[in-house]
């Protein structure tokens, strides 16, 4: 039997949803989390470098996808910093599905469109903004689809930001990121993750 995986859309591991609180770019956020989601007990370095990193943009986009959003910290930011926005939030995994559902009620961000998504199956619209933890063990072509995918869901001048570990792929990411938008910069480097940004040139 395969080893199961936070993006395994149906989890087996035994139910034991548990709670947490965690401030994210200056507000304080309460978790429900559970065994079979991506970084259970806390919100992870990367996910927090991530939210940190945009919070610094000054950004003011009208529409925000968070790609595999897990139990909603990503989300639930883009919710909270940027109130004009649109927020759509994409999971395939179910449970951290009806986690990320219930973090959005108890946070105050109902508005947030949660979406069931295996990346972007389910996903017709565009984005301004696409912020993504992207599933590295899913595999280099997943992630190389991701970004293909993401470069037709931006508007003009719309951007993609993703965080990785630079020893899970970093330069390989970073370069597919230039072959599809034709550039991609390092906004931030912080233990060994990185955060990329690449602009759709519209």
């Amino acid at each position: 039997m395969k080893n199961e995986q936070y993006f395994d859309e149906t989890p087996t591991s035994k139910d034991d949803e548990t709670t947490f609180k965690c401030e994210l770019a200056g507000i304080n956020y309460q978790f429900y989390s559970n065994n079979g989601v991506f970084s259970k007990k806390y919100v992870d370095f990367g996910t927090r470098t991530l939210i940190d990193t945009v919070d610094k943009l000054n950004l003011a986009p009208n529409s925000v996808l968070d790609l595999g959003t897990g139990y909603g910290p990503i989300a639930l930011f883009a919710a909270t910093n940027y109130p004009q926005a649109e927020v759509t939030a994409s999971e395939v995994n179910e449970r951290a599905i009806g986690l990320a559902k219930k973090n959005f009620s108890t946070n105050g961000q109902d508005r947030i469109n949660l979406v069931k998504s295996d990346l972007f199956t389910e996903i017709t619209d565009n984005f301004d903004l696409i912020l993504t933890n992207p599933p590295i063990r899913a595999g280099k072509s997943v992630i190389n689809q991701l970004i293909e995918d993401s470069f037709k869901h931006l508007q003009p001048s719309g951007q993609l930001i993703l965080v990785v570990q630079r020893k899970q792929g970093e330069p390989t990411i970073k370069e597919k990121m230039a072959e599809v938008f034709g550039n991609c910069e390092i906004l931030k480097r912080n233990k060994g993750y990185y955060i990329l940004r690449s602009q759709h040139a519209g």
